[in-house]
């Protein structure tokens, strides 16, 4: 499968979000916090509300919720915002060719041939594969690529024959 790509703004966006998906462990951690933090949330503006009580805490709970969604924001859309328009290469045209081993990439910066058994790891959704060569550089292949859903779903289980199961 061959094709010619320019990638965009969204791409990009979509492969930050991947990418900084949290692990499983994480995600429990993150559960087992936000969970009692809700709660006293919800149990703070309940009492405020119930016995006019002038005990306000439960406003800095918020505040920590809302700086930490601001947070993310900022990572994913702010800084992928930044880099693509620094980085005027990724808005370049760029001839991607997925054969049945490996990935090749031909751009006006330059080549690149990689077996699939060549990449670290894996992360896929429905808009976009990751490729990693380390845990912080990747490849990104957007899935608007491909001509049709059976021909991503191919790549992939060839990606998943060579590479092992994607790591979520």
């Amino acid at each position: 499968m061959k094709s010619i790509v320019t990638l965009t703004l969204n791409d990009l966006i979509e492969a930050k979000k991947l990418s900084i998906r949290p692990r499983k462990a994480y995600l429990i951690t993150l559960f087992l916090l936000l969970v009692p933090t809700l709660s006293f949330l919800i149990f703070g503006i309940f009492h405020s509300i119930t016995q006019e009580s002038s005990d306000y805490t439960w406003i800095w709970l918020l505040g920590f919720i809302l700086y930490f969604s601001f947070l993310y924001y900022s990572i994913v859309y702010v800084s992928a915002k930044r880099q693509f328009k620094q980085n005027k290469k990724l808005s370049e045209p760029i001839e991607i060719e997925i054969t049945e081993d490996s990935f090749r990439t031909k751009a006006s910066y330059g080549n690149s041939e990689l077996k699939f058994t060549d990449f670290h790891k894996w992360k896929f959704n429905k808009k976009i594969i990751l490729m990693y060569h380390s845990d912080a550089l990747f490849q990104v292949i957007p899935s608007r690529i491909f001509s049709n859903e059976e021909e991503r779903l191919a790549v992939i289980s060839s990606i998943q024959e060579h590479c092992g199961k994607a790591v979520k």
